[in-house]
């Protein structure tokens, strides 16, 4: 959850240092082929998802090439926008 935080404050500079800035409602993308052309966006948020859980390793619940979408929280500013974080291919 820190490192998704830390990621959203580094792309998103309007985002850094909210008071209270937290991602929450962390969820995996399931039955989604992201390999055809609609954009990614779209597809994920039709697509089921389930949720991922905020404690243990990251290994137990996740794998290469999952996509997830999160709620961000601040108690400075109400915004709602969607985002994506790609991990580096190994």
């Amino acid at each position: 959850m820190q490192k998704i935080k830390e990621n959203v404050e580094m792309k998103y500079e309007h985002l850094s240092g909210l008071n209270g800035l937290r991602v929450k409602d962390l969820k995996k993308v399931t039955g989604a082929d992201f390999s055809k052309g609609a954009s990614s966006v779209s597809r994920a948020i039709k697509s089921p998802m389930s949720s991922i859980p905020t404690k243990g390793l990251v290994a137990s619940c996740l794998k290469a090439n999952d996509h997830l979408l999160f709620d961000i929280d601040s108690d400075d500013i109400w915004i709602k926008f969607k985002l994506i974080i790609e991990a580096p291919g190994n």
